[in-house]
């Protein structure tokens, strides 16, 4: 029986993109017969929150944890390990850049490198993931990546090990076809464009108005719908669909 302690800080907030993978793995991981899953969140905030985010089968650790105060520290030394949190594991798990100092063997998932290639899409705290992921390299963590093209940027800007750099695909439960009649009534029209996501200055969304606009221009038809919640740098966005000749035909959701 493997003993695995995973980050469940993403599950407390609103889901993104790393919330849905990250909810699909603990939820298939939890029905397993070979491990024992446990669940940690490294926050002071959504202390509270963790207890509903589990899904079946799963335990956790409830001691509450400061993020930004261990991760400044976590970026300089190797303590205090997260057992202190946790207790004794097989595997400490960082499911979002994050794996802190253990006795365990740790594994991090990164995402992409943001951060590091593109700081001013990045805001302060995310800033400081890649610190945060050269620490636990040092410390001998395996790294996983959801594309080769990741898993070639760590190697390259990190010199981490190639062995310990793995791809997994991210994996999600497959969703069955529905009526196309509620999108298109929430869309106002029956042929729409759909940008799906938190809206934050990497995804560039005010380029995907100015592009909708020019597509509009010779398409009377065609709508854009916007969905996601308000990340920073939102107000961006609003500028931009205000300005639009054709903001008439944008629809933003939450």
């Amino acid at each position: 029986m493997l003993n695995v302690a995973a980050d469940l800080t993403p599950l407390l907030t609103p889901r993104t993109g790393i919330g849905v993978f990250v909810g699909e793995m603990v939820a298939r991981l939890a029905e397993r017969d070979d491990l024992h899953l446990t669940g940690y969140a490294v926050t002071w905030r959504g202390r509270d929150l963790l207890a509903d985010a589990i899904p079946p089968g799963m335990a956790i650790a409830e001691r509450p944890m400061a993020a930004r105060p261990l991760h400044q520290i976590w970026m300089r030394t190797d303590h205090p390990l997260i057992d202190h949190w946790i207790g004794r594991h097989d595997v400490v798990w960082g499911t979002n850049f994050v794996v802190p100092p253990t006795r365990a063997a740790a594994l991090v998932s990164v995402y992409d490198l943001t951060p590091l290639r593109f700081p001013q899409l990045a805001n302060e705290h995310t800033r400081t993931f890649p610190g945060l992921v050269r620490r636990a390299l040092k410390r001998g963590a395996w790294v996983h990546t959801m594309s080769s093209f990741v898993r070639d940027e760590v190697i390259d800007h990190f010199g981490a090990d190639p062995d310990r750099v793995r791809v997994v695909p991210g994996g999600i439960r497959a969703t069955p076809p529905g009526p196309p009649e509620p999108g298109r009534a929430l869309a106002g029209g029956d042929r729409y464009v759909l940008a799906l996501g938190t809206v934050e200055p990497r995804k560039d969304l005010p380029t995907l108005v100015t592009a909708f606009d020019q597509l509009a221009d010779d398409d009377p038809e065609v709508r854009l719908v916007i969905a996601g919640g308000d990340g920073w740098g939102a107000e961006a966005l609003t500028e931009a669909i205000a300005g639009a000749a054709h903001h008439d035909r944008i629809v933003r959701y939450g």
